[in-house]
């Protein structure tokens, strides 16, 4: 406050006026500290908090990443196995086994028939 509001108060209110200014600053003072520690206090908690979450977040989102792409090698590996011109090759050419043109298999669809062994 100007000096001029606290000469006018004075000769108002002598005796009262001046510790009434003095409680109402040192409450407005520890007000102010006790606000300014829960606003701190409240920040260490949000960031001890979030912080591993963090760090849990961004580990999971590598793995994630990494699956997926492991994911993506191994639907490109079955469909390259199932492909049958690949089982054709392989058959021919690593084990040797070529097909006889004179060969056929008939497939017969009858539960009352038992191949003999």
């Amino acid at each position: 406050m100007t000096q001029k509001i606290r000469r006018k108060l004075k000769t108002m209110f002598p005796e009262k006026n001046e510790s009434f200014l003095d409680s109402f600053q040192s409450l407005c003072f520890a007000m102010t500290i006790i606000i300014t520690i829960i606003f701190v206090a409240t920040h260490l908690v949000i960031n001890f908090v979030l912080t591993p979450k963090g760090i849990e977040l961004e580990n999971l989102s590598q793995e994630k990443n990494y699956l997926v792409e492991n994911n993506r090698e191994l639907g490109q590996e079955i469909a390259r196995i199932k492909s049958v011109s690949i089982i054709k090759e392989i058959t021919g050419e690593q084990m040797s086994l070529n097909p006889d043109a004179d060969s056929k298999i008939i497939y017969i669809s009858n539960e009352s028939i038992v191949a003999g062994l």
